[in-house]
């Protein structure tokens, strides 16, 4: 065989080398990136303040919940407890939307407020 030959297989073994190498590291990188994603903000922000989301009655029976619950440590009522949706009209009052808020707190480790606008 001659040198020119030899030279090119060397540099094809090399960099068949290189390629698998970096393509392990990538891999490994993946699998790092997806072990993180399994915090939510709520989880890198712990010790500096809560991170909250504005909740409807629709969003806690909705597929959203695995994300409110993943990435959220604070609940906000978005209207179900301002004054109108509460009390529509004279002697008349409407618990059911914010009680359902309300109920839903307490099954997670999550903080609320309520908008008072």
């Amino acid at each position: 065989m001659s040198n020119k030959l030899i030279t090119a297989i060397f540099f094809l073994f090399i960099s068949a080398c290189f390629i698998k190498c970096n393509q392990s590291n990538k891999v490994q990188k993946a699998r790092t990136n997806s072990s993180l994603t399994n915090n939510g903000l709520k989880d890198y922000y712990s010790n500096y303040f809560p991170i909250g989301v504005a909740v409807a009655p629709r969003n806690l029976k909705s597929d959203e919940v695995p994300l409110i619950l993943s990435q959220f440590n604070s609940l906000t009522p978005e209207n179900a407890m301002k004054m109108g949706p509460i009390h529509p009209k004279e002697n008349q009052y409407y618990w059911a939307d914010a009680d359902s808020i309300v109920a839903f707190a307490p099954a997670v480790p999550i903080t609320g407020a309520c908008a008072s606008t």
